[in-house]
């Protein structure tokens, strides 16, 4: 009784004004790990898909992982550095036109308050740094890395943000406490904007329902933001 009989259906005026659709589901494309992204059978993929479709950006987690090898430390605890396989990954991204959202995301294992926190088959490390100063120093040559090799006016049209869905602690990638979060969000904020204001910032990767919820996460983010002169330059959430 509920679907309409074809003569209720009314006639369609194809004379009325049209207008242009916007495409917006082309903006973004997800994919699983950033050193997925070196596999060749992924590349063709992420290929074909830019032929035949043409997204803008792309996103994806552990940039900093240590399958990525980005971070390690000598003998005496200093930081040393690689950015081969980083390097890689965006070399093929551009070559295809896409543009990677820059997701400052997991932990290096070395770096890690608590490295024994895991996530996923292949673990990414799941905590807050034990030395803000290494931390600061990784985002501070991560940035000035990549602003060097494509330019500030290729890397001040990526997205960036810190980690994926802090504010879920009981159940994926986010912390109890969540002051720390935010004072670790605002450090890794200033330092990314310490080597080029111009570039995007944005909240974490945020779960719909977050903008939602009576706990107040994300209301106490965006008022410590405000208070500490850390506002991001867009809203994150999926």
């Amino acid at each position: 009784d509920n679907f309409l009989k074809l003569h209720e259906i009314p006639p369609v005026d194809v004379m009325q004004k049209g207008f242009p659709l916007k495409h917006n589901f082309k903006n973004m494309i997800g994919i699983g790990k950033a050193k997925h992204i070196l596999y060749s059978d992924i590349q063709h993929i992420l290929a074909e898909m830019q032929r035949e479709i043409g997204f803008k950006y792309i996103t994806f987690y552990g940039l900093l992982d240590d399958d990525m090898m980005l971070y390690s430390e000598d003998d005496t605890g200093n930081p040393k550095l690689n950015f081969q396989y980083i390097d890689q990954i965006i070399d093929f991204l551009l070559s295809i036109h896409l543009k990677p959202f820059i997701q400052l995301s997991f932990m290096p294992k070395a770096l890690a308050r608590t490295p024994d926190r895991t996530m996923f088959y292949i673990p990414s490390v799941i905590s807050l740094p034990n030395s803000i100063e290494k931390w600061s120093f990784l985002v501070k040559e991560l940035t000035k890395h990549l602003l060097n090799r494509y330019s500030s006016q290729e890397v001040e049209k990526w997205p960036f943000c810190l980690w994926n869905e802090p504010e879920d602690y009981v159940h994926t990638f986010g912390f109890k406490n969540k002051e720390e979060f935010f004072y670790f969000y605002k450090i890794t904020f200033d330092c990314v904007k310490e080597c080029n204001h111009d570039i995007g910032f944005g909240t974490p990767s945020l779960i719909t329902d977050t903008l939602e919820q009576t706990d107040d996460w994300f209301k106490d983010f965006m008022e410590y933001c405000k208070k500490n002169k850390c506002n991001p330059d867009f809203l994150n959430y999926h």
